[in-house]
């Protein structure tokens, strides 16, 4: 009942010219034909690739959980360049397949700038970065140190976490899943780290770990429907496919910010979505009321 057996599958794809492209827990990124669905080519990198490639000027970018960044012609699945965001070429077995211990678990693209961060756990710590989508030269790139204690991963100047899933840009700041529910914040333009209000390191340190189920959702998703609301949960990025009966991992919880952009103490967080392993679409329209609508599968 509790076996962690890998099983081989595929990323949500992304299209453009006639092409579908989506990446492998096996290690590879590949093109098809949208018009009859034959292969147009296959690239492999060295680790699982665990979410979405990213398509940009004809180029096609995803990071592996070898550690590495790669970018590759569109067309026809030749390497342009690559980039390693681990911090050192260091492997390590996560369910039966070789991983870096810092593998590139999400990427974003965003007028030419390529986000990512490569780190799983936070003992081991983790990198954030920003490149240019032309060159693969970093911008910036923040490291963040081990921690140890996740009671406190809301305390200090740069407080360690464990990034679980996908990235994205809430105003002016980079928002990374972690596996302890709130998000590590960055400033877009310098990667500087954006600490949690004071309010919010209060409550954590009066509720512990009732404060993580009360606010957090291990889900890898995320999901910005404005500046000042975003939706977070979903299915955990590595998860045991055995295990079928854990709906804590399968909510969304919905964050107001307050008017400087931050995550305020109060009120707290509740579900918006309480049983729902796949991200919701957004409309880009409103109604009368000026509401967006919102599909789902729950």
């Amino acid at each position: 009942m509790q076996r962690m057996e890998w099983l081989d599958r595929p990323t949500p794809p992304v299209s453009a010219g006639g092409l579908a492209f989506y990446g492998v827990s096996d290690g590879s990124l590949r093109g098809v034909k949208i018009a009859d669905g034959q292969p147009a080519w296959t690239f492999w990198t060295g680790g699982a690739v665990l979410t979405s490639p990213a398509f940009y000027g004809g180029r096609l970018y995803a990071g592996s959980a070898d550690g590495w960044v790669y970018c590759l012609d569109a067309a026809t699945g030749q390497l342009v360049w690559r980039w390693r965001g681990a911090p050192a070429d260091r492997r390590i077995m996560i369910y039966g397949k070789l991983m870096s211990s810092w593998p590139v678990t999400a990427i974003m693209l965003d007028q030419g700038v390529l986000y990512g961060v490569a780190g799983q756990w936070m003992q081991n710590g983790s990198v954030t970065f920003a490149l240019d989508a032309t060159t693969g030269k970093p911008r910036w790139q923040t490291w963040t140190g081990p921690n140890w204690d996740g009671r406190k991963f809301l305390q200090g100047e740069n407080p360690g976490f464990g990034p679980a899933g996908q990235l994205a840009l809430v105003g002016g700041n980079l928002w990374v899943r972690t596996y302890l529910g709130l998000p590590a914040v960055f400033e877009e333009a310098t990667g500087r780290r954006v600490n949690p209000t004071d309010e919010l390191i209060q409550l954590q340190a009066k509720q512990e770990w009732s404060f993580g189920v009360r606010l957090a959702t291990a889900g890898q998703d995320i999901l910005v429907v404005n500046d000042r609301l975003v939706l977070q949960g979903g299915q955990p990025l590595l998860v045991n496919p055995d295990i079928r009966h854990d709906k804590s991992a399968a909510r969304f919880i919905a964050y107001y910010l307050n008017e400087q952009g931050r995550i305020p103490a109060k009120p707290l967080s509740r579900p918006a979505i309480p049983s729902s392993q796949v991200a919701p679409a957004i409309s880009d329209k409103t109604d009368s009321h000026g509401r967006r609508p919102c599909s789902l599968l729950a």
